[in-house]
């Protein structure tokens, strides 16, 4: 969970052998809110996903990633592009971590 001015941010996940998937919510004060899930993969202590959600009544898929070490997710961000209706970053070797989302590891309520 994560908490920026008066915006609020959810990230659950579960870890499976082959797969990672959870929600994952950006709920901005004012503005047009994103809920969805996630589908992925670990790359070491990196979450690469999809994250399928809807804003503004529309569905849309882009790539996520979060650095998850030290009780913290934080989120990922470089160039993208759009490829075949999903938006994806350019080069995921060239992301920038720290500069945005800061998530702290919570104790998850069902």
């Amino acid at each position: 969970m994560g908490v920026m001015g008066k915006d609020t941010f959810f990230l659950k996940t579960e870890v499976f052998e082959n797969v990672v998937t959870g929600n994952l919510a950006y709920l901005f004060h004012e503005k047009d809110r994103q809920k969805g899930t996630l589908e992925g993969r670990m790359t070491g202590d990196t979450l690469i996903a999809n994250y399928t959600f809807a804003s503004e009544g529309q569905t849309s898929v882009r790539q996520i990633t979060f650095l998850l070490r030290d009780e913290k997710a934080i989120e990922g961000y470089g160039d993208v592009e759009e490829k075949n209706g999903t938006v994806v970053f350019k080069d995921i070797k060239n992301l920038q971590f720290g500069k945005g989302l800061n998530l702290l590891k919570v104790p998850c309520a069902e």
